[in-house]
């Protein structure tokens, strides 16, 4: 009887420990100081890419002319994630200006993509906006990109898993009340997804065999409804069912487990990458999870961290994969890597979700005596190099309190905005002028698109693409006057020594004529 009992006390610290998340004396566990360490390496590799100091805003006036593009807004949503201090506010006048822009040309964004309705809305929420109102249409109303990229989006599917999933992590991220009659609702959405499972229990773009980034980003989308018994009724694998967010995650997530490497990293599209990695640390940390100690990815003492690790250069940078050996430091695998080092700091603080935005707090701005004295500046020295400073100065004026003055900077601010966009247009037409330039241009046409060229200053000369064209189109022109003055010249030269030739041949006639007489008279 002894050893029956101490045998199942053996069988049950067994399981007890099988149950506990192990932590291997080999396995890398990155401290909170090695992770924001890392994360401030990436911000340092991407400010010399740029070639801006270390002192430097990263969100700067080189960096914020790709707002509201893919290859701008991760890298300030990592920022806003890990609370760095930068220039938010030239990020946010400039996505503004985009989105304004962009609704007044075409009715909206990306026509297929959804995605980017909620890219640009993360990117909104991180710096502290409100993607439920920002930026304006044509008719000048604010900009919904929640209603019109997710709930009210009739083709948010057309873009495949990814916009169900990102659309279901932007309404969340702006904990957005979905009105009755919209298109889709939060439940839609999850069951849509929960519909497009893999029979091996993860995730695809496409396909039926699951892919490591798609299935933890379907993790990270469906994190705040872990929690949830509700039960929703879906087709897996050609049949109907009943299936809960817990039981699809738990699934997920094994699957998950299954696919890491001994290397701790993964493959995708069968190529090893970091990417992978990255988005494997997040849907664990939005789970609550920490992503170094879970016993399901640590294979034979190694984790997340070092797989990671594998990619990072010496210049605090990240590469992308590992198919074509030694590469530079990528600016996607950067952005991808800094907000996974704020998914770790987040969830070992407390902080929530990665894309849980309800402790944003947003700061009173202020027009301040260096804004008012750089406004004073920027309106009498109109030049398009300082737009993005005229779209600052102006969002801060939007959203700061009244003070004595607001209204007449405010007119003169948007009086330069106004001159500068003339002056973009104008290089436009210059560029689009120049690219028609064809050998039937005429000497007027091109002096005229000269004369428009040397009234730009010299930043806007540089805006100016193939100017060369127009100079060679004037050389071809030079060569062709020198040719045709050539062959005149040499038609006249031709005729006059005609003229001359003839009229000396009657004059030799006329001289010799007296002496042919007077012989014939003999």
């Amino acid at each position: 009887m002894k050893k029956r009992t101490i045998s199942v006390l053996t069988a049950v610290i067994m399981l007890c420990c099988a149950l506990v998340p192990v932590y291997s004396v080999h396995a890398a566990y990155p401290s909170s100081d090695d992770v924001m360490s890392v994360a401030e390496g990436i911000i340092e590799w991407k400010k010399r890419s740029m070639g801006l100091s270390g002192s430097d805003n990263l969100l700067s006036p080189e960096y914020v002319s790709a707002a509201g593009s893919p290859a701008g807004d991760w890298y300030p949503i990592g920022l806003g994630r890990l609370g760095i201090a930068d220039d938010y506010a030239r990020y946010l006048a400039a996505i503004r200006e985009n989105i304004s822009e962009r609704y007044a040309k075409r009715g909206g964004l990306d026509a297929v993509k959804s995605t980017e309705w909620h890219r640009i809305s993360l990117a909104v929420l991180a710096l502290g906006g409100d993607p439920t109102s920002f930026g304006f249409d044509a008719d000048g109303k604010p900009v919904n990109l929640i209603a019109d990229g997710v709930y009210n989006r009739k083709t948010l599917g057309a873009q495949g898993i990814n916009g169900l999933i990102w659309g279901l992590i932007a309404l969340d991220a702006a904990d957005a009340s979905v009105p009755d009659g919209a298109y889709y609702t939060r439940d839609g959405i999850i069951a849509e997804l929960l519909s497009l499972r893999c029979p091996d229990g993860g995730f695809a773009f496409s396909g039926d065999r699951s892919d490591p980034d798609i299935t933890a980003m379907a993790i990270t989308a469906l994190a705040p409804y872990y929690g949830s018994e509700k039960a929703y009724k879906v087709t897996f694998s050609g049949k109907e069912t009943v299936t809960t967010v817990r039981e699809a995650v738990d699934g997920a997530l094994l699957r998950l487990s299954g696919m890491q490497l001994e290397t701790g990293d993964y493959r995708s599209w069968g190529i090893r990458n970091s990417g992978s990695v990255c988005q494997v640390i997040v849907a664990l940390c939005s789970l609550g999870i920490d992503p170094f100690s879970d016993v399901r990815f640590i294979k034979n003492g190694v984790t997340l961290w070092d797989g990671l690790m594998i990619y990072k250069n010496s210049d605090g940078g990240f590469i992308g994969n590992l198919s074509d050996g030694n590469m530079p430091s990528g600016s996607m695998a950067g952005e991808q890597a800094l907000y996974a080092m704020a998914a770790i700091i987040r969830q070992r603080s407390g902080a929530g979700r990665l894309f849980d935005f309800s402790d944003v707090r947003k700061t009173p701005v202020t027009f301040t005596e260096n804004d008012m004295a750089t406004a004073e500046k920027v309106t009498t020295e109109i030049k398009t190099e300082n737009f993005s400073e005229v779209l600052r100065l102006i969002y801060i004026l939007d959203f700061c309190p009244e003070f004595e003055g607001k209204s007449e900077y405010a007119e003169r601010l948007a009086a330069a905005k106004a001159e500068i966009l003339r002056i973009k247009a104008e290089v436009d037409d210059i560029n689009s002028a120049i690219k028609n330039i064809s050998r039937n241009t005429d000497r007027k046409s091109l002096d005229e698109i000269s004369r428009r060229y040397n009234a730009l200053s010299d930043y806007d000369r540089a805006q100016i693409e193939n100017y060369d064209d127009v100079l060679r189109a004037y050389a071809r022109i030079k060569t062709s006057e020198r040719a045709t003055v050539t062959a005149v010249a040499t038609v006249f030269a031709i005729f006059a020594i005609s003229v001359v030739t003839v009229a000396s041949a009657k004059r030799r006639r006329k001289l010799r004529l007296p002496d042919d007489e007077t012989e014939d008279d003999e």
